[in-house]
């Protein structure tokens, strides 16, 4: 694969105020020592989630939560996982401290990625063999209700303006619904298979990887358009056309990060410009990447080797390479709990 920087292109003029937000700097801010941030990722072919912490990579554990373990969220004091069983029909409710199901609920058909509302009260699941989302009670995890929306939707994204933005695999679009009414209120179309989805922290934009894209698509949420695209160079077969996949905004929402599947890298932008600010090698088929809230660390998990990379974005260097299970997949970085379990099964 050429290197990512050979290909960026625009498929719209994108000034500086093309993305809403802050500007982008050369690196993220500084590492402020402050709260640790841990890492859970869902093993689908191990049926768990282990823990990591970060920056160092020591293993917190893991818990079986249910055949083909798919989607992740984590509650903002870091005491409890989401996880979305797409084998087992469910969404299991985890308390990281002791680290183990304390609830779990069934949701329908191949249950796919999940997120929680911006007041961490709902849990939004798409339901892929269904066509539809549950919307679940954060605390009691019980059904509130399920909603309709395109053929197989896959990921499911909060915004800071009331909306969640759902991908439809089969209609090759983002829904956009009311988070409060539960109404679709647009629809992006994107003219492909739809991936990743991650949005700005203002709301306005969002980024987005398809299949056989060696890139990723800028979303406007209002518009309901395609406003940009970020090129990472020609597109290098894969059978199953996942080239770019994972991508990420810090939480400032200055730095865009993507992992190329094919190339086995990450690679990071300034997310207001789309220009290069980084690439590091961090293993076979990365999947998907989040950072810390500060901005200094991303981790990404590593399907084909089982593993997860601690990435230090200042210095572009992997801090820790950790294994955790087969086929690593979704992963989350938050606060860690309270009382870590500090032990593996």
């Amino acid at each position: 694969m050429r290197t990512a920087w050979l290909g960026l292109a625009a498929c719209a003029l994108l000034g500086a105020s093309a993305i809403a937000g802050p500007r982008g700097r050369d690196v993220p801010a500084p590492y402020s020592g402050g709260e640790d941030a841990c890492v859970w990722v869902t093993n689908y072919g191990g049926d768990d989630v282990c823990g990591v912490r970060v920056p160092e990579g020591t293993p917190l554990g893991c818990v079986r939560t249910g055949e083909h373990p798919h989607g992740i969220a984590l509650s903002p004091d870091g005491s409890r996982l989401y996880v979305s069983s797409e084998g087992a029909d469910a969404v299991s409710l985890v308390d990281t401290a002791t680290l183990s199901v304390v609830k779990q609920t069934g949701v329908g058909h191949s249950p796919n990625q999940l997120a929680l509302t911006p007041g961490a009260d709902r849990v939004w699941v798409t339901i892929n063999g269904d066509d539809a989302v549950s919307v679940l009670d954060a605390t009691t995890l019980d059904l509130v209700r399920t909603v309709p929306v395109g053929r197989k939707p896959h990921i499911v994204a909060a915004t800071s303006r009331g909306r969640m933005l759902v991908t439809s695999e089969g209609d090759g679009a983002v829904g956009v619904y009311d988070i409060d009414s539960l109404d679709r209120v647009g629809s992006i179309p994107v003219f492909g298979f739809p991936r990743v989805l991650t949005t700005s922290p203002d709301g306005g934009t969002a980024f987005l990887t398809l299949r056989w894209l060696n890139g990723a698509l800028v979303l406007d949420v209002e518009a309901a358009s395609v406003r940009g695209l970020l090129s990472l160079g020609e597109t290098t077969y894969a059978a199953d056309g996942k080239v770019a996949h994972g991508l990420a905004l810090t939480a400032d929402g200055s730095t865009l990060l993507l992992t190329s599947q094919t190339a086995g890298t990450l690679s990071w932008f300034g997310a207001s410009d789309l220009s290069p600010r980084g690439q590091v090698q961090v293993g076979g088929d990365p999947n998907w990447v989040e950072t810390t809230p500060d901005g200094r660390y991303a981790a990404v998990s590593n399907t084909a080797d089982g593993t997860v990379a601690i990435v230090d974005l200042a210095e572009s260097t992997v801090v820790a390479t950790t294994s955790v299970g087969p086929k690593p997949k979704r992963l989350v970085v938050g606060r860690c709990s309270p009382e870590p379990a500090g032990r593996r099964r």
